[in-house]
């Protein structure tokens, strides 16, 4: 009765970060039809999501009710801001209006293999008006933020869902006009945990310039002289947490793909002070079809604040054939012309040592042999199974995990908590037994202060108690959550402490979850 009638506010928390999606769509999607689109603006390019919040972990969307981002649950009818006559015939139409229609260019998304919840936009959104078969699914569980143009809808969206929306398209401005005009003062996320080679990289690279316009350029053309890889013809670990991009800038050079490029360019901007968010979502024109949107046409930049002017984009990542030289490691054959070289002077035979016949039988038998000394073959041996122990306790723990990833449905989301907690007993922390999730993730947090366990723990209880069974893509995310929660828990710890917690054979003497789960198919949703 309580879901019918009460509609909790939206959690963000519950959602994977969509920079998350970009390196699954450039690879194993990048041939998948997305949606096509009809009546794009020639040049744009199609939102998902603005970010302008960092913990150390990945980019968010900083949510605040106060002054930054805050999404409100909308509806047919259902205005995000003042409107006027004019955007009141939208309303009665049915669409969700999101501000003023006048000089409003409608766009149509047909959606095919997007089954994602985070609604493709372009620019600034005026009025959003879903059809279809699910169409009343769609808005009623539709929510909005106009500070960072983001829709997202609850029950998710699937093939065949449509969407019609009006969107403002702004006037394109040249850096002359930028030029004339002040940044805006604008409340945005927390960036927290931000390495201290970014930062470093971000003040040598500006150096003595302050014109912040100047300094955006500059960031800009540093990054676009980097290499593009999205780890499938060359090494290219992916996420954008602070290991990853601490790795990329101490790097030779700058390996990476719009996820990294994105967020190392926020990140830098604030580092200097200039207000800028990652943006996710697509350009059509990478392929050259602006019609239909399929994976390899990912893409993510960064925009900044202008004063009259509002967010203007910067496209930070280098082009995709500028990718890593492969070196060879043989060096190339040149050889000299061949010249005829006299014959080598002859030499005297060597003379060799005398032999003598051992007949020598009073020594004994021991004298005589040249063996390994006994001592350190016993110390081969000890080694040989120390090691040979160790490594099957590594073993045995990635068997666990691939076992856990396995799971179906519910079990795979468990899993990953499961797998959260061995490790926590690694490290000589445990939860007492009979506990929820919730209570556990309190009790661990004290060991565990950066991990945010508590949010994983409601994320994974999201997906045991929601209805129906769990999404492939909400379980990938959940076990993305998991690597990288886990090397955060030893983080604050030295890094022989973090060796033997993963050669401790404490989680397999009594792994998380050993006891048996009621079956999926009976669970009681509350």
């Amino acid at each position: 009765m309580l879901r019918d009638l009460f509609a909790p506010p939206l959690d963000l928390t519950e959602y994977a970060t969509p920079l998350s999606l970009v390196r699954t769509l450039e690879t194993e999607m990048a041939s998948t039809n997305l949606m096509e689109v009809s009546g794009l603006p020639e040049g744009a390019r199609i939102r998902i999501a603005a970010l302008d919040s960092y913990d150390g972990l990945s980019a968010r969307i900083g949510q605040d009710a106060g002054t930054g981002s805050h999404f409100q649950h909308v509806g047919k009818g259902t205005p995000l801001v003042a409107t006027d006559a004019a955007s009141a015939a939208d309303n009665a139409a049915g669409a969700v209006n999101t501000g003023n229609t006048a000089d409003a260019v409608t766009v149509n998304f047909t959606l095919d293999g997007y089954t994602y919840p985070w609604v493709p936009t372009v620019a600034d959104a005026v009025s959003i008006a879903p059809s279809g078969a699910r169409a009343d699914a769609i808005a009623d569980s539709l929510f909005y933020d106009s500070f960072s143009s983001t829709g997202i809808v609850t029950a998710r969206l699937a093939a065949g869902d449509v969407l019609t929306e009006n969107i403002a398209v702004p006037d394109a401005l040249s850096d002359s006009d930028l030029s004339r005009l002040a940044l805006a003062d604008v409340e945005l996320g927390p960036v927290e945990d931000v390495p201290a080679a970014v930062q470093a990289l971000a003040h040598s690279l500006v150096g003595s310039e302050s014109e912040p316009l100047n300094q955006i350029r500059i960031l800009q053309q540093a990054l676009r002289t980097g290499y593009y890889s999205d780890g499938t013809k060359s090494p290219s670990a992916p996420g954008h947490g602070a290991a990853r991009l601490a790795a990329m800038v101490t790097a030779d050079s700058l390996v990476g793909d719009d996820e990294q490029y994105a967020v190392l360019m926020m990140l830098m901007c604030r580092s200097l002070g200039i207000p800028a968010r990652v943006v996710m979502g697509f350009d059509p024109a990478i392929d050259g079809d602006a019609s239909d949107v399929t994976g390899q046409d990912v893409s993510a930049w960064v925009e900044v604040p202008f004063e009259q002017a509002g967010w203007i984009g910067f496209t930070v990542t280098p082009e995709r054939d500028q990718v890593p030289q492969q070196q060879n490691a043989r060096k190339v054959s040149n050889p000299e012309p061949q010249v005829l070289q006299p014959p080598l002077p002859q030499q005297d035979p060597a003379e060799l040592p005398p032999v003598y016949d051992d007949n020598d039988n009073n020594g004994s038998e021991e004298d005589h042999v040249t063996g390994v000394p006994t001592a350190v073959i016993v110390t081969a041996a000890v080694v040989a199974g120390i090691a040979a122990l160790l490594a099957a306790i590594l073993a045995a723990k990635a068997l666990r995990r691939k076992r856990r990833r396995r799971r179906q449905g519910v079990e795979r989301a468990l899993g990953a908590w499961d797998e959260v907690v061995d490790r926590a007993r690694d490290f000589g922390r445990r939860a007492p037994d009979g506990v929820t999730r919730r209570e556990a993730a309190a009790e661990l947090s004290s060991g565990f202060p950066q991990a945010e366990l508590h949010r994983f723990a409601r994320a994974i209880d999201a997906q045991v108690f929601a209805a129906g069974d769990p999404s492939s893509y909400d379980l990938n995310q959940i076990w993305e959550s998991a690597d990288l929660i886990i090397p955060v828990m030893g983080s604050d710890r030295p890094w022989w402490r973090r060796l033997l917690a993963r050669l401790s054979p404490r989680s397999l003497w009594r792994p998380a979850g050993r006891r048996a789960r009621p079956s999926t198919s009976r669970r009681t949703h509350l």
